[in-house]
């Protein structure tokens, strides 16, 4: 008798250990806002997330609204309160396609700092004037700088008196006075900056929303290959693109899609943030086909596919295993393993370029590729498609304000 109480006392504690474990899980695995196409929602197959009362999907005045929820684990046990957003089922036309991006910066950025000779001696006016990698310089003596020539030339025409720059960093605008000074090899006016005014890439078409007339791709920001800083937009665009060659990934080293920009822009690049690049939709796809997009709560770990160009300039279905879900905030949501034969013969698994590349699984968009693992090509990260919405649904708001 003593033998079945204490083996009873040990499943017990387990059990309660186990419960425990899972309650402090879904705490911190679950986010604080729930985003559902009804007024519940499952997570990893314990935890439910019921609204305390029905969920109005769109207010009067358009904005979006959400009701308290209670997540419980196995509908029974109160793990955390979150808010619910109820929206509706969106559909998109799917991407896959490589295409060229196009990123103009927000005035011209600093990407180096360097002393010439000047009288025989190693000067640096940028480095007098406090100016650092990374700075955006939006104005000179009060002109608007669009472009790397029309600072050149206001730099060339300053006859070595000061220009009042006003810059910015890390969102913070300040002034400062910059002297040009006259280089001994060149003989005309410098200030010791290495600068850029835009950047151009290959990716992959994430989708387009036709009905809200927005464009998406990468899933990451666009950074600066010098400052390692994601690049300020002022605009850009979306353009096709020519697959001319693949550079094969391996452990430790990236592969990579090569390509040629196109003359068509199919949109306006206006966003670049860390959830990827977006913009207004300009050319509307040929395809009469949409595609649903999955909520977070719908994506199972499991068989799914990815769409690519890798191969002919046409894009194909691959097939891939989502080994891995993250509810957490970001663009690192899902961990994607590569299983297709053919992708991994031609390129090794995720290379550089097939950033943006749908994910679908049940026949619904659940999100697109973002990074790749260096030590395993095979594997990478993606993102929620719900959440790339919300950001680019954001960016429109934004620019109709």
């Amino acid at each position: 008798m003593r033998k079945i109480v204490k083996t009873v006392s040990m499943i017990l504690t387990v059990l309660t250990l186990a419960l425990m474990t899972a309650t402090v899980f879904g705490h911190f695995a679950l986010p604080d806002e729930v985003a559902a196409c009804g007024d519940a929602a499952t997570f990893y197959h314990l935890y439910t997330v019921t609204a305390e009362g029905p969920v109005i999907p769109v207010s009067a005045n358009g904005e979006l609204q959400t009701a308290q929820a209670t997540v419980k684990l196995l509908d029974t046990i109160p793990v955390k309160n979150v808010s619910l957003r109820k929206s509706q089922r969106r559909y998109v036309a799917l991407g896959g396609e490589l295409i060229g991006l196009t990123l103009r910066t927000q005035g011209i950025l600093v990407v180096g700092v360097e002393s010439f000779s000047c009288g025989g001696a190693a000067v640096s006016p940028a480095d007098r004037a406090g100016l650092k990698i990374g700075d955006a310089i939006v104005k000179a003596n009060g002109a608007v700088l669009t472009d790397n020539a029309s600072f050149l030339s206001q730099i060339e025409a300053s006859d070595g008196q000061a220009l009042t720059l006003e810059y910015i960093r890390n969102g913070k605008t300040s002034t400062t006075m910059l002297t040009p000074e006259k280089s001994d090899m060149t003989g005309q006016y410098k200030c010791g900056l290495w600068i850029r005014d835009c950047t151009n890439g290959i990716g992959t078409l994430t989708y387009t929303d036709i009905e809200r007339g927005s464009i998406a791709s990468l899933g990451h920001a666009i950074y600066d290959v010098d400052t390692n800083d994601v690049l300020p937009a002022a605009g850009g665009e979306f353009r096709t693109a020519t697959l001319i060659g693949v550079t094969k990934g391996s452990n430790g080293a990236a592969g990579e899609l090569k390509g040629v920009i196109g003359d068509t822009t199919l949109g306006t690049l206006t966003v670049n943030c860390e959830g990827g690049v977006y913009g207004d939709l300009l050319l509307t796809p040929s395809t009469g086909v949409l595609t649903p997009v999955a909520m977070p709560d719908e994506i199972r770990t499991g068989p799914a596919q990815i769409v690519a160009t890798v191969e002919d300039g046409q894009k194909t279905c691959y097939d891939v295993t989502i080994e891995k879900i993250i509810y957490a905030e970001g663009n690192r949501n899902m961990v994607v393993k590569v299983t297709d034969p053919a992708l991994l013969e031609i390129t090794g698994g995720i290379v550089q370029g097939m950033s943006g590349s749908p994910i679908i699984q049940n026949g619904m968009l659940a999100g697109a590729i973002t990074h790749v693992f260096l030590n395993d090509p095979q594997k990478g990260y993606g993102i929620f498609a719900e959440n790339m919405l919300a950001l680019s649904d954001g960016a429109t708001m934004d620019e109709a304000a």
